[in-house]
Order: C-alpha cells, then sequence, then structure tokens
C-alpha cells in the first residue's frame, strides 16, 4: 500500500504547497458569488482534508465509490477537488467544498494526495458553491438540491429570488423543487433512491398526504411514466383528460404557452381559443387547497 501511495505522488515537487508562481484572483462562481480563487493546483494530503459542512450529497453508495477508484487507480484524479482552508490549524487542514466522492475514492484507490483547488470563502458561498459544482455535474438527485437550496434559504435568510439568483435558476424552478419536500417521508425516499423521479414527485406534492402514498407505490410497481400518472390522477379526481375535435388539431403555439404558463404557476394549464367568436378561456388545475394557494401566489394574489 505505501508503495502505491508513494507512487501516486511522484513527480510532485510541493506537497500542500503553492506551486511556484502561484497567483490568487476572484472569480463569479454563479451569479453575484464571488471569491478568491488560487489559480495553480495543490496537491493536499489526504489526512488533511475532511468532508465539508455543507455539503449536499447525503449518499454514497460503496458500488459507484468502487467505480470511481478503480478509475482513479488507472486514470488518476482527473479533476481537482475544491476545498477551503480551515483557520487555525497546524499543519494547515481544509474542508471540502467540491468533490468529496473523489476523496474519498482516492482514498479507496490508495493515494495519499489528491489534486486541489484552494478558495477562500465564508459559508454562504461555499454553501452556494458546493451545490452549483453538484448541481451542473448531475452528482445529486432532487431531494439532495431541494434540502440544500432549503438550508441556504433557511440558514442565511434568503429569499427564493436570491436563492434562485445565486444558484443561476429561475424563481419558479426554486419554488417548485422546494414543495417536494411536503412529501411524506416514504415518498420522499423513494425520490431519493431514484424510483421515482423530479417529476413524478411534482405531481405527488399536490395531492393529500394519503394519496401521496398509494399513487407512489402505483407509479413505481406498474412503471408508470410522469404521463401516465398525471392522467391517473386526473381520473381520480373525476376531471379525465380532455381531447381536441377530430376535426381540429391544437394549434402549437397554444400548446407551448401552455407548457411555459404552467411552469410559471405550477400546475397543469389549458388554454382554450375560439378565433371565430373572439373569446377564450385559461384554466389551471389543483389538487388541493394548498395547491391553489401556491398557484395564487405566484400570479400575485394577496389577501387584504
Amino acid at each position: 500500500m505505501a508503495g502505491n501511495r508513494q507512487h501516486a505522488v511522484d513527480g510532485n515537487a510541493e506537497i500542500d504547497r503553492p506551486t511556484p508562481g502561484a497567483t490568487w484572483h476572484r472569480t463569479a462562481t454563479a451569479p453575484h458569488e464571488r471569491l478568491e480563487v488560487e489559480t495553480s493546483v495543490r496537491q493536499l494530503d489526504v489526512d488533511l482534508l475532511r468532508p465539508g459542512r455543507y455539503q449536499p450529497r447525503r449518499r454514497f453508495t460503496s458500488e459507484a465509490l468502487a467505480e470511481l477508484a478503480e478509475s482513479i487507480r488507472t486514470e488518476g484524479v482527473v479533476q481537482p477537488i475544491i476545498v477551503r482552508p480551515l483557520p487555525d490549524t497546524a499543519p494547515t487542514r481544509y474542508e471540502i467544498i467540491a468533490g468529496e466522492r473523489r476523496w474519498r475514492a482516492a482514498q479507496l484507490a490508495g493515494l495519499q494526495h489528491i489534486p486541489a483547488l484552494v478558495r477562500s470563502t465564508d459559508d454562504r458561498s461555499t454553501l452556494v458553491q458546493a451545490l452549483v459544482e453538484n448541481i451542473q455535474r448531475e452528482d445529486l438527485n432532487p431531494v439532495e438540491v431541494a434540502r440544500g437550496v432549503e438550508r441556504l434559504i433557511s440558514e442565511f435568510r434568503l429569499t427564493h429570488q436570491e436563492a434562485a439568483r445565486r444558484l443561476g435558476r429561475s424563481r419558479d424552478s426554486i419554488t417548485h423543487l422546494l414543495r417536494i419536500l411536503k412529501l411524506e417521508p416514504p415518498v420522499l425516499a423513494q425520490v431519493e433512491d431514484g424510483r421515482l423521479s423530479l417529476g413524478h414527485a411534482k405531481l405527488l406534492a399536490g395531492l393529500p398526504q394519503p394519496m401521496q402514498r398509494h399513487l407512489a407505490d402505483e407509479a413505481i410497481h406498474k412503471g408508470l411514466s410522469v404521463r401516465a400518472l398525471e392522467r391517473r390522477i386526473r381520473a381520480l379526481n373525476g376531471t379525465p383528460e380532455r381531447r381536441p375535435d377530430a376535426h381540429s388539431r391544437r394549434d402549437a403555439d397554444i400548446v407551448r404557452l401552455e407548457q411555459r404558463v404552467g411552469e410559471i404557476v405550477g400546475a397543469e394549464t389549458r388554454v382554450d381559443y375560439e378565433p371565430e367568436r373572439g373569446r377564450g378561456r385559461i384554466s389551471f388545475t389543483f389538487h388541493s387547497l394548498e395547491a391553489l394557494e401556491g398557484i395564487l401566489e405566484r400570479l400575485g394574489y394577496e389577501e387584504n
């Protein structure tokens, strides 16, 4: 094992120190988030690193780690992890901002050192960066993303709009994402382990809790797509899917409008227009008073 570790760092003239000529600059990691970033890569001792307090990822499967470790044995750590120095530690220790999975796998592979970029950043920027890095790499499941966003909002007292701006997302996507945390714990676990998709979760989050578990189990056992689950919910609520008349096709622009408005209000949207009569109607489908309140909120309605 020791031989493997020594071989892993051959050619690195300096360990746990910046490469000569290293410089620091400020860069934007997400909209309006600026960090002090070292442009050179350090080789840090894996024993001087610790998992980040703001790590949004909750699960590290042994199978996936073993696969990554095998890749690291043959190819090395291709992408440096991102860390920040911990104050008042000697020798200097570091907290991982992004790359904990690579760090764990590197240890399984027998490496003693791992390439890292060092950033000097506060807690809020650390959480934002951890979320952005993992979201961009598609390393998180929807529940982990939602919990990370919820923590960002609650711990640092941000509005949905502010959180969306820092993460480079729309306010509506943040609001819709957070709604899945209201799912019953067993259903939330099914989303977290990948048996249900984010699309399934969004549909189920608008239902009363007793219906959530029943329909979640049905969707899993029958392999229902998001669209099929939506039809099932409509049938249970006595609102069968409306189909266009055989003699007329729905305008593609109307369909796109329905989809866009539906994304904005967080509900299934129907637009009907009768050009020959010069009138139309827009309707939203909801399955609980809570869902209705959400629609009204996004439409800007406020009670006096």
